[in-house]
């Protein structure tokens, strides 16, 4: 139905992840008996997406079905000489179904939702088998591909709960979420014979196995209560969240004990993986051993918004933070906006935003990657000030917007590369002391009875004492849009252009800059009729591929990842 933007600090009502802002996104609400809509997206070698909504409403009922697959072959821009079959994207697929069954009656709304994620990644190697039969034409061997013998698979279930009850200046909310997440590796191989020896790509001559080596669950509660009175917005709310993170070793398929016995799992039997036998698989993130750690948080939060002096706006929230892991905490945010200048709007904000770590940030201890990751119990949470203006005009046919910001965000969690006591090379999660953030977003749109043209700037400088907080960070991006309407009601052609100014990454001390980039797309609307709909086009019609993916070393960090110049399709249908 429509997407609202809230930029800056947020996290006096929405919570410590709403520290940059806020996007909520408005669904609509159908209110036909019977709904079906089907959506097939071509956009190879990205992704290929088939989608299905079936909804049907029956007096005070309302039932919906969203099932989703999407494909991906993956791609590969940076191609190496390697057993191992390493794209840029992977191979993929998903899977999700959700459900949800809504009643309704009078001012009582009652809402149930339950989903089920499925990821499966496609990993491959190079195999060699060796033939012994001097007459077979392959002797004395050849080259094929398998699955590699450690493949991550995940599942994402969430269930959730929403009670409403309003009259006619206000609503009380009940609301209740849980989401399991589940990490697998998946093992085509798991006594690991010898692929030398037998055919691999033929999995009726392997063992597999799987085994869960992560677990994430998280539980939020929230109760809120919002009045609407003549000329004032009032919110008071209490929310609770209780998070935990548990992980856990894979053991290889077993070994000859001393006494010429086979033994399944762990060779010491002490739960723990030892480098000097190699037992384990897979690590646990949590030091090599199978550990759960916890994190809960109570936040108490409370807003109103008032209209005086010719209908101009003031806002006030403030959020009290009580978490297990970290000391109490309180954010609040300021904003008035201006009207009496009508058709123009002045906008002036304040807001301070709160953000405690997470669960891996803080424990993560995985020398099982390359470099190891570890985390850091010491770190802080981030907060930052954020200071905007702004001045903006809407109308029908034409409207535009520029803010100016200021963001001064103390303690910014990022990792540091460096080595460890053992000469480990490791990427520790740590602290950024000061990193401040100022430039201006703007947009301008105007239409006419064919065209409507959007453009828009955005200026971001950020100055910091340490160069690796500025990572990544384009100064300048510039999108502009054009939308033509060609047969009316029939058939429109957009176009799309983005710039991106170049930014750094630091390898190994060094400042390595990646070149700016412009995208230019062009597609298609085609409304066939009031059932059927259709877009088709180019993506990247320039063909731009970062250059930088034929360098020896440093060839996996590139500006953009994009696979370059292709045909994009999308076939909607919609029965009612």
């Amino acid at each position: 139905d429509r997407i609202e933007i809230v930029e800056g600090g947020m996290s006096s009502l929405y919570g410590s992840s709403a520290i940059g802002g806020v996007v909520n996104i408005i669904t609509m609400k159908n209110d036909k008996s019977f709904d079906l809509r089907y959506s097939y997206l071509y956009d190879d070698p990205m992704i290929v997406v088939n989608s299905m909504d079936l909804s049907a409403n029956y007096r005070d009922f309302f039932y919906s079905i969203n099932v989703t697959n999407q494909d991906s072959d993956g791609y590969d821009l940076t191609p190496t000489e390697s057993i191992y079959q390493i794209k840029t994207l992977e191979q993929y697929n998903t899977r999700s179904i959700k459900h949800s069954l809504e009643y309704n009656k009078n001012n009582f709304h009652l809402s149930l939702a339950h989903k089920n994620y499925k990821n499966n990644i496609y990993l491959y190697q190079q195999q060699t088998l060796m033939i012994l039969d001097q007459e077979d034409p392959n002797y004395p061997s050849y080259n094929y591909i398998s699955y590699r013998n450690w493949i991550p698979r995940f599942d994402d279930i969430s269930y959730s709960f929403d009670l409403k009850y309003n009259n006619k200046k206000s609503v009380l909310r009940l609301s209740y979420n849980e989401e399991e997440y589940i990490k697998s590796n998946y093992f085509f191989n798991y006594d690991e014979q010898d692929c030398d020896q037998i055919d691999c790509s033929d999995l009726t001559n392997l063992n597999s196995a799987e085994f869960v080596n992560g677990l994430v669950r998280n539980q939020s509660s929230l109760i809120q209560y919002d009045f609407d009175g003549r000329r004032k917005l009032f919110t008071v709310g209490l929310e609770y969240n209780n998070d935990s993170y548990s992980s856990f070793n894979i053991y290889h398929y077993g070994y000859m004990n001393q006494n010429g016995n086979f033994d399944l799992g762990d060779y010491n039997d002490n739960g723990q993986c030892d480098m000097f036998v190699n037992d384990c698989l897979v690590e646990s993130i949590f030091d090599s051993q199978d550990a759960t750690k916890y994190f809960k948080k109570l936040s108490f939060f409370i807003g109103s918004q008032f209209n005086f002096l010719n209908d101009n706006r003031l806002g006030l929230s403030c959020r009290y933070v009580n978490s297990e892991n970290f000391r109490d905490n309180y954010v609040y945010s300021f904003a008035y906006m201006v009207k009496n200048f009508n058709p123009y709007d002045l906008r002036f904000n304040y807001s301070k935003g709160y953000r405690t770590p997470a669960i891996k940030e803080l424990y993560y201890s995985w020398y099982g990657h390359d470099p190891a990751i570890i985390g850091n119990p010491d770190l802080l949470p981030t907060t930052n000030n954020y200071v905007s203006a702004s001045i903006e005009k809407r109308d029908l046919n034409y409207n535009f917007s520029f803010e100016f910001f200021y963001n001064d965000v103390n303690e910014m969690i990022g990792i540091n590369y460096s080595e460890d006591s053992d000469g480990v090379s490791i990427a520790q999660y740590n602290n950024y002391q000061n990193i401040l953030f100022y430039g201006l977003n703007s947009h301008i749109e105007f239409k006419d009875d064919v065209n409507t043209f959007k453009f828009i700037y955005n200026f971001t400088n950020p100055n910091s004492e340490n160069i690796e907080a500025l990572e990544l960070i384009s100064k300048n991006s510039i999108r502009f849009n054009w939308l033509r309407n060609i047969i009316e009601d029939r058939l429109n052609v957009a176009m799309n252009i983005k710039y991106s100014s170049e930014k750094f990454i630091v390898l190994n001390s060094e400042k390595i800059m990646l070149d700016d980039y412009i995208f230019l797309d062009i597609v298609g609307i085609i409304n066939i009729n009031s059932i059927l709909n259709m877009k088709v086009g180019f993506k990247n019609v320039l063909d731009y591929k970062d250059d930088r993916r034929f360098l020896d070393n440093g060839s996996d960090f590139l500006t953009t990842y994009d696979p370059g110049r292709r045909l994009f399709f999308q076939l909607d249908f919609n029965l009612n």
